[in-house]
């Protein structure tokens, strides 16, 4: 994440693991982060890997190799892409990448596609935490969260909770009127319209659906049902 925070990109990153949050961790801030919005509409491509699934990564290799519109890099990302089944063009891309692209591949699996060894790509396996982990995540987490929210959120409190649980003691440890909207991209401690939470949570649940696969579909941001 140093790197990519330096804005030093490799032209390929493979990102596997049986830990999904690091994975997508490292994939949001890619695709939210390496070009601007106008950049994102002519130069982002994000793929699933349910959809080459059969066919292979060869989509997503021939968009890495296109040139940028706007002159900048152009960013391919594949979420989900332990379903696919055929690597054969990623082989090639490896020893001869696009300078000027970044091709993202999110694998949420214990294993990564057999390429062979390159300067030209970063691997990141993602493990679960062990239990004597779980303390200093949680500490640099709240670091994190205060330094780019501006809070004060206290950590022994946090780490209590993470030890001890929800010790129900009040009416108020059951009933709560607080939500935590983190995904949504809401800041939090902000004045913000309904209409902004709506489509914060519409866009969320378009993404979760997506990254569901076969057997589901979002059909529009709102469908009206004749009962």
């Amino acid at each position: 994440m140093l790197q990519l925070s330096q804005k030093q990109y490799k032209p390929i990153y493979i990102l596997y693991g049986e830990e999904p949050y690091y994975i997508d961790k490292v994939t949001d801030y890619i695709e939210d982060n390496v070009l601007d919005e106008a950049g994102k509409s002519f130069d982002q491509v994000v793929l699933y890997g349910r959809d080459l699934a059969e066919a292979g990564i060869g989509e997503a290799v021939m968009h890495a190799r296109g040139f940028a519109m706007m002159g900048g890099y152009k960013v391919v990302i594949v979420r989900e892409a332990q379903m696919i089944k055929k690597w054969q063009a990623l082989e090639q891309y490896v020893a001869a990448p696009q300078p000027q692209s970044i091709l993202v591949i999110a694998c949420k699996s214990g294993t990564a596609p057999k390429i062979p060894a390159s300067p030209h790509v970063a691997l990141m396996q993602s493990t679960p935490l062990r239990d004597y982990q779980v303390a200093g995540w949680i500490t640099r987490y709240i670091d994190d969260w205060n330094k780019k929210h501006g809070t004060n959120v206290g950590k022994k409190g946090i780490l209590e909770l993470a030890h001890k649980g929800n010790e129900v003691q009040r009416p108020e440890d059951i009933l709560r009127d607080h939500y935590v909207l983190e995904f949504s991209g809401i800041k939090p401690q902000t004045r913000f319209k309904e209409k902004s939470l709506h489509a914060a949570l519409v866009e969320h649940m378009k993404n979760f659906m997506l990254e569901l696969g076969k057997g589901f579909a979002y059909v529009g941001r709102q469908q009206s049902f004749m009962l």
